[in-house]
């Protein structure tokens, strides 16, 4: 019975080991050189209800660059929508926190 004990805790172990290694390669990927972000919006539910109140209309993402000595942004969503579109649909837009000007960069974003 106590062989049975332990070798469950080491299974725990093992599970909890993985998710923390799990949780760090999605940190770093959030934190990508290069044009892409990946930007997971946890407790999406509770912030869409904020958007609706009124109380926390816009979130941002983590800063991100283009490349490795290029723009410093980040991505800006207003869940309920904004403008015209409030109420109706989401809005994510860039947010260029270092500009030097002329500013050209074509991105494509992809919402999931």
């Amino acid at each position: 019975m106590e062989a049975v004990f332990i070798t469950i805790c080491r299974g725990a172990l093992w599970i909890k080991k993985s998710l923390l290694f799990i949780i760090l390669k999605v940190d770093s990927l959030e934190k990508l050189y290069g044009a892409q972000l990946v930007w997971k919006i946890d407790s999406y539910a509770e912030k869409y209800e904020e958007a609706k109140s009124g109380k926390k209309i816009t979130i941002y993402s983590p800063p991100f660059l283009t490349s490795r000595h290029g723009y410093k942004m980040a991505l800006s969503a207003c869940l309920n929508g904004d403008g015209k579109g409030m109420g109706q649909i989401n809005s994510c837009s860039p947010s260029v926190i270092i500009l030097i000007w002329p500013f050209y960069i074509e991105f494509r974003m992809r919402i999931l």
